[in-house]
């Protein structure tokens, strides 16, 4: 297994970060279509295919501490490079896994630790292809 993970956007270069010391598993993909019909009914049809979707949780916390470089490269990547959920962009786990994935949050939930090292954790959602 590997001590690392990355983020690549297009053709820009892959952000390596530190691997964190948990992650998410797969959850169903469910999608919904709700219709309005003339008498007023609300249908619903449920698209899913029975597939599942990645739903990454990535957890930095006292056993595996994000480094005060990689937090940085974290918040310019998310903020400047994919503008936040507006771009998705390639995930690679450290087990070499990848997945298309937009960021979805926690770049908020993130203190400052012990010696230049952070807490926090990054939520990211599988983009179906």
């Amino acid at each position: 297994m590997a001590t690392t993970i990355s983020f690549q956007e297009g053709a820009n270069p892959a952000v390596v970060f530190r691997a964190p010391s948990r992650e998410s598993a797969a959850r169903p993909n469910h999608f919904q279509r709700a219709n309005a019909t003339v008498g007023g009914r609300i249908d619903v049809s449920d698209l899913g295919d029975g597939s599942t979707l990645d739903q990454p949780h990535l957890v930095w916390n006292d056993k595996a501490m994000l480094p005060d470089a990689d937090h940085t490269a974290l918040e310019t990547f998310v903020k400047t490079t994919v503008n936040f959920k507006e771009k998705s962009f390639t995930y690679t786990d450290y087990n070499s896994n990848t997945f298309t994935v937009r960021y979805w949050g926690g770049l908020e939930t993130f203190t400052p630790a012990r010696s230049s090292h952070w807490i926090g954790l990054i939520e990211l959602r599988e983009v179906p292809t």
